[in-house]
């Protein structure tokens, strides 16, 4: 339902929102909560630490946006929002997965 709402045009009303909250969705919190489980667990290997990627650096739930509707927030921006993580949560996946092969955490 949420892809069949989307328009592209919309996106321009909210471009600074969307990009606050895409950029916190899939690299500031990843990064502070990838690097606090690092610290704190430090006998965590591939398969634990690749749970926790997917728990932190995964997009926005398409819940949220339903809930905003139901409870009179912008439904619009939250859709937005869900679309944009979900587009760019492919090459942060990516380069995060990437950036811990380098660490040698995976």
């Amino acid at each position: 339902m949420l892809g069949g709402q989307f328009k592209f045009k919309s996106a321009t009303n909210y471009i600074k929102p969307i990009i606050v909250g895409t950029t916190f969705r899939l690299v500031i919190i990843p990064v502070l909560a990838l690097t606090i489980t690092y610290y704190l667990f430090p006998d965590f290997g591939g398969a634990a630490f690749a749970a926790a990627v997917a728990l932190y650096a995964t997009p926005a739930a398409v819940v949220s946006a339903v809930i905003a509707k139901e409870m009179g927030g912008d439904d619009n921006l939250a859709g937005q929002i869900v679309v944009w993580s979900t587009i760019f949560s492919i090459p942060s996946i990516i380069a995060i997965i990437y950036i811990l092969r380098i660490i040698g955490i995976f």
